[in-house]
């Protein structure tokens, strides 16, 4: 299966996405690394947990997704409760991920579940700032990770 490399947009950022930086040298990614700033100029300070110094400076062209995988929801405390299905209890909600991997392409489909018991539901994400965007815009909480 192909990788999905996209570039990000500076308006598809906010403070809190889990991102990759491309480093020219030595032409590689990041460690993952949450967003903790973002300037009109394209600028944008990343971090990453129990960082004690300056926070990273990247330009938006270096800056790319982290592509929804099981090994990336497993680093993130999700746990799998079935094949390809991972799911996190965050306060008064469920986040439940499918993952489906045809020969060419993969699915990813993401389902909140509220305790009240209602339900949203996002087939269409590919990265991770993607599924954190959804959780937020459908319960106006963070979706809360750290990478471990």
């Amino acid at each position: 299966m192909k990788k999905s490399i996209k570039t990000i947009l500076l308006q598809d950022l906010f403070i809190g996405a889990w991102v990759y930086e491309y480093m020219e040298i030595p032409k590689r990614l990041s460690t993952p690394m949450y967003v903790e700033a973002v300037f009109e100029s394209g600028d944008i300070y990343l971090t990453f947990n129990e960082n004690e110094g300056d926070p990273f400076e990247a330009k938006i062209k270096n800056i790319r997704g982290i592509e929804i995988t099981p090994d990336i929801l497993r680093h993130f405390c999700f746990k799998e409760t079935d094949h390809n299905v991972f799911e996190k209890e965050c306060d008064g909600f469920k986040v439940v991920v499918f993952i489906t991997d045809h020969q060419h392409y993969r699915l990813v489909k993401a389902i909140i579940q509220h305790k009240t018991g209602g339900f949203k539901i996002d087939d269409n994400l590919i990265f991770i700032h993607q599924l954190q965007k959804f959780v937020f815009d459908s319960t106006r909480e963070p979706l809360v990770l750290d990478w471990k």
